[in-house]
């Protein structure tokens, strides 16, 4: 199926806050949303193989964790878990275009925010900030803000 959105996830603060924007926009563009784990054990040293296999179960765990949230936002929602070995924002572009995916919605934490800041949510000198963008680029790709939830509307959708 073409047209997917993908969210890159690795339960940090930012992938969690990235989470019910990608659940929205699946939800308003009526079509699946793939969560995307991207892993690369280290390429040197010992038990490569025993390393590969305990990231792989850490991811499923994320994923899991995942998938429960999306359903605790909308019980409806299509969802679907790819664990993808590779560094994780080519596993997430590759996976992407694997799937034809529309967008790629991941957060990073922002530099918007100080860290003297002495309250609310960038106290501790970061805040995440979702970011949605057309797994092809194109730079015609865009969501009006009106269309999204309201948590959604501080995402930045770039092209």
């Amino acid at each position: 199926m073409a047209g997917e959105i993908v969210l890159g996830y690795d339960d940090t603060r930012e992938s969690r806050a990235a989470l019910p924007v990608a659940v929205e926009l699946a939800r308003s563009l009526g079509t699946k949303l793939v969560i995307g784990f991207g892993y690369e054990p280290p390429r040197s040293g010992g038990e490569v193989g025993a390393l590969r296999g305990e990231i792989e179960k850490l991811g499923e765990e994320f994923a899991t964790e995942a998938v429960s949230r999306v359903h605790d936002l909308d019980p409806d929602l299509d969802v679907e878990v790819q664990l993808v070995q590779d560094r994780p924002i080519e596993a997430i572009v590759r996976l992407a275009d694997s799937l034809d995916a529309r967008l790629i919605v991941v957060a990073t934490a922002s530099d918007t925010c100080s860290p003297r800041s002495s309250s609310g949510p960038c106290s501790r000198g970061s805040c995440p900030r979702p970011t949605a963008r057309s797994s092809s680029c194109s730079p015609r790709t865009r969501t009006e803000p009106d269309r999204l939830a309201p948590h959604a509307r501080s995402a930045r959708l770039v092209a």
